[in-house]
């Protein structure tokens, strides 16, 4: 009986612990961003790089902590995994180092 009593007290208080809680929402409103920020009308490029992690990790030329990518262009990553050595990547197709064919350029 003590027992539930004890359960009907704090389904009492959870109860009106939900209820006495304010529940507020609010929206900031953003200020609207200058034409001179952002031109729709400029031209950008995009290029992809694809690698091959897992032979270059294989073969130890790289690591999974070897570069945290901070959306800038690092050309010792190019210079490290893009190397001039040729790879036979067994579909009867090259690889320059380790890079893979087929990324993309966009403008």
């Amino acid at each position: 009986m003590k027992r539930n009593i004890m359960k009907a007290l704090t389904l009492c208080l959870a109860l009106i612990l939900c209820l006495a809680y304010p529940v507020s929402a609010s929206a900031m409103e953003l200020a609207p961003v200058p034409d001179y920020l952002i031109d729709p009308d400029a031209n950008c490029s995009l290029t992809i790089f694809k690698y091959d992690w897992t032979n270059a990790v294989k073969d130890g030329v790289w690591n999974v902590n070897s570069f945290t990518s901070t959306g800038v262009k690092e050309s010792y990553v190019e210079n490290i995994l893009g190397g001039s050595d040729a790879n036979n990547l067994g579909n009867g197709e090259t690889s320059n180092g380790y890079a893979i064919k087929g990324g993309a350029t966009r403008s």
